[in-house]
């Protein structure tokens, strides 16, 4: 994680105007929408004149309908005569800052009392040619939903596949996470899952559970978290006796934004757990690989994915490798 040289500081500007405003030095008035500061240019969306590049030095006064998070250089003094400045005004809130002092303008990745919806659709294919001819074709969506100190996921796919013509694998999984962040880097999060199997001996798995996290950080470089959760758990059979068992789970979600503005992003994610019975050993699904950003919403994907379980009941060790195309907003 890249040190930061200064603190952060929060202003939540909320104006009852419909767009985010900026007053220069010359007199002009713009409207539109504060996207960032960096290397001395303001990005600013306007919806005539599409995203503009300011010359931080121009700007005069800004008012935001949203919360900016901004960024401040070390040992902050008072203004010494003749500083250059800047004022950002609302109901709420006034402060004149150094501009000088200021290194960057963003719009928060978290902890704003604003509702945010992140979040992605991605088609991907899986064609292996062995023995067997087998056709795999799945849709999956991942949501992240932000609101002050709250997070929740909402994550899904659905999944076919045909081996030499005849559908052999047909399922979908449901999971809803619910996170809050004590602070910056501590969290508790409550989760469930719904797995329904129209193929498969073992047709439903359930699990529930909660427990803390730590994130490690989330910021333009990418993401680490790791958690862990004790709840319960239950395999569903047609032919054996159902399992229901107590269990701890341990997870990760690791992201690494590389190139120019993110462009490619490496990434794993997963969970490990360990089932408080002697009728099953563990469980394990992982999934690695990287993301490749063709325009601001369009990416490709490439990824390997594991899906392993070991019980008295059944066992499996499914590997799949995906090539997708997904939508991300």
């Amino acid at each position: 994680m890249r040190p930061r040289i200064g603190g952060w500081l929060l202003l939540v500007l909320v104006h009852p105007v419909a767009a985010d405003t900026l007053w220069l030095k010359n007199g002009d008035r713009l409207t539109g929408k504060i996207e960032t500061l960096h290397e001395g240019k303001l990005a600013f969306s306007t919806q005539f004149a599409g995203k503009l590049q300011i010359n931080w030095a121009d700007v005069k006064r800004i008012e935001s309908q949203a919360p900016l998070q901004i960024e401040l250089a070390a040992g902050q003094q008072p203004p010494p005569a003749g500083a250059s400045l800047v004022e950002f005004k609302s109901q709420q809130q006034q402060r004149v800052l150094v501009k000088n002092n200021i290194k960057g303008i963003e719009q928060p990745a978290h902890f704003s009392p604003l509702l945010s919806w992140r979040g992605n659709l991605d088609m991907s294919l899986d064609m292996e040619r062995d023995e067997d001819s087998s056709d795999n074709l799945r849709f999956k969506t991942s949501n992240e939903f932000l609101k002050g100190y709250w997070r929740d996921n909402l994550d899904g796919f659905w999944e076919i596949r045909k081996t030499n013509g005849s559908q052999d694998r047909h399922n979908y999984n449901v999971t809803n996470s619910l996170d809050y962040f004590w602070n910056q880097k501590w969290f508790w999060s409550g989760n469930a899952s719904y797995q329904r199997d129209f193929h498969d001996d073992l047709y439903q798995e359930v699990k529930y559970g909660s427990g803390p996290g730590y994130r490690f950080y989330n910021d333009k470089s990418g993401r680490f978290e790791i958690g862990s959760t004790l709840g319960r758990q239950a395999y569903l059979y047609h032919s054996k006796p159902d399992l229901r068992f107590a269990i701890l789970t341990f997870n990760w979600d690791y992201r690494r934004f590389l190139l120019d503005k993110g462009l490619l992003e490496l990434y794993t994610t997963g969970e490990y757990s360990y089932p408080y019975t002697d009728a099953a050993d563990f469980a394990l699904t992982a999934e690695a690989g990287m993301r490749i950003r063709l325009t601001q919403h369009l990416r490709s994907t490439i990824s390997t994915e594991l899906d392993a379980l070991q019980s008295d009941q059944s066992a499996r060790d499914d590997w799949k490798h995906f090539f997708g195309l997904g939508y991300s907003w």
